[in-house]
């Protein structure tokens, strides 16, 4: 599973993948590089794909062989056709970790997460699929003290992403770039100080937090409530306010504004309702596309 975070596509020494592609509960996306504003979206039923780390994320594998062949062009001559793919949220577990005085070689930082994250993950950390990106040190407040690094983290077994590769792989695409959808929607964000991004995808809320262009908190929530159903605004706010209040008492000072992604049916009424309940701004940043449009920006960028 190589590195997590989408924007990183453009620093890669091989050429960009011709497609993208999105797999999430409800659908299989696609775009071509070469021609970001023509978004493909070919449906899937319900149950077809169920994420998480913890079993079997794709039900109905011939469904999902079948959505992705509508989507692949047909092939001209026998070029190698590449292709980045970005896994739905809850497929994999995502946190963002400090550490202090992380080693410089790559290996021995891997040793050291990986050895941390044993703590929160239910299975096997050490055969499981981990990438992780090192994000900018920020200086201790003593002179000479070492620098604290908040390092993105992204751990699920090797089979989950197999079996998501292998759909793509039937139809003649080879995933070069295998990242989180959550993650791509970032690259949309692009505000000063601290922003909340609530994500809705399926039954899962993930909630991100970016202080400036640094990720400070990611958690993806299993909701109680259906997305379609009334109640699951009031436990969605409740998982907000929650994060705001930790932001406030972690990150030394409050969030800014809220940020909302995949709402559908209930981004009219969470725009409406959250701001009095959150006393924050709160606007849309896009329907169930932000991941795969996160993603195109950040390459393009």
């Amino acid at each position: 599973m190589p590195i997590p975070f989408p924007a990183l596509a453009r620093f890669l020494q091989d050429p960009p993948p011709e497609f993208v592609f999105e797999v999430a509960p409800d659908a299989v996306r696609m775009a071509r590089i070469a021609d970001p504003s023509n978004i493909q979206t070919q449906p899937l039923p319900a149950g077809a794909v169920s994420p998480s780390p913890l079993h079997d994320n794709i039900a109905l594998p011939e469904i999902m062989d079948e959505a992705v062949k509508r989507l692949v062009p047909p092939a001209r001559g026998k070029k190698r056709r590449t292709a980045a793919l970005l896994l739905p949220d809850h497929s994999a577990y995502i946190s963002v970790l400090e550490f202090t005085g992380l080693p410089d070689k790559a290996d021995e930082q891997a040793a050291l997460i990986r050895a941390r994250v044993k703590r929160s993950v239910p299975f096997d950390v050490d055969g499981a699929a981990m990438s992780f990106w090192v994000q900018a040190s920020v200086q201790g407040v003593q002179t000479g003290a070492k620098p604290k690094r908040d390092v993105v983290v992204a751990v699920t077994p090797p089979e989950i992403v197999q079996r998501y590769e292998s759909a793509f792989i039937a139809s003649g695409i080879h995933p070069g770039l295998v990242s989180l959808a959550p993650l791509a929607c970032l690259d949309l964000v692009d505000v000063r100080g601290i922003a909340l991004i609530g994500r809705l995808s399926g039954g899962v809320l993930t909630i991100l937090v970016k202080l400036d262009q640094t990720l400070k908190l990611a958690r993806s929530i299993e909701l109680e409530h259906s997305p379609l159903e009334a109640s699951s605004l009031e436990e969605i706010a409740g998982h907000l306010h929650q994060t705001l209040v930790y932001v406030e008492d972690n990150l030394g000072g409050p969030a800014l504004e809220i940020l909302l992604a995949g709402f559908g049916g209930l981004q009219a009424e969470a725009l409406r309702e959250f701001p009095a309940i959150v006393q924050l701004p709160v606007r849309a940043l896009g329907g169930a596309d932000t991941a795969i449009r996160g993603y195109l920006k950040g390459v393009a960028a």
